[in-house]
């Protein structure tokens, strides 16, 4: 029950928060490929719009995914049932993937940059 705002708000910003871990870990990936094995992606220069682009596709693929036609509210009747030791379970394992995409996303920057002689 939603007592302020509107309730389909958390929806969206999941969306959009796993949109977002999405392309941080292709980002990471790319990174990581130039880092250890020396594969460059000269030939992807991503502007801000084709990075916005991208970013909204991945939303809107989510989007049909998890959301449209109350996909979500089965997906919350699903784990409705479960006992505070599963639902503790299910919080760690997704805060330790988003600790994990952006320690890994900062790794491959850091290793990145070592490759290419830069000192942080």
């Amino acid at each position: 029950m939603v007592s302020v705002g509107n309730g389909d708000v958390a929806e969206y910003a999941s969306v959009l928060l796993l949109g977002l871990l999405f392309l941080l870990n292709f980002s990471s990936v790319i990174c990581l490929l130039y880092a250890f094995f020396g594969i460059k992606f000269d030939q992807i220069h991503l502007s801000n719009v084709a990075t916005l682009i991208i970013l909204f596709s991945i939303c809107l693929i989510l989007y049909f995914l998890l959301v449209n036609h109350g996909k979500s509210s089965s997906i919350i009747n699903q784990f409705e049932g479960e006992d505070e030791i599963e639902k503790k379970k299910g919080i760690i394992i997704i805060v330790s993937y988003i600790i994990l995409s952006l320690s890994l996303f900062v790794l491959s920057l850091i290793l990145m940059g070592k490759r290419n002689n830069v000192v942080l």
